[in-house]
């Protein structure tokens, strides 16, 4: 495998910052060479955060945010 994908891989990944979350690197190969990596991130929310903020909201009047 072609040491240089890594490096590719791994800047594309700095450029994609992930603070709470997941990065999947997914590399397909076709008669045995790389042919291309397929780069994966996504976020995590915290449902008590979400759930606080509604909280929130629906104490104030007319749901107006303060």
């Amino acid at each position: 495998m072609n040491e240089n994908a890594f490096v590719a891989a791994l800047q594309d990944i700095n450029n994609h910052p992930v603070r709470f979350g997941e990065c999947t690197i997914t590399f397909t190969f076709h008669d045995g060479r790389l042919q291309y990596y397929t780069l994966t991130t996504s976020e995590r929310k915290n449902i008590a955060e979400i759930n606080t903020g509604f909280k929130k909201m629906e104490n104030m009047p007319n749901g107006k945010t303060a």
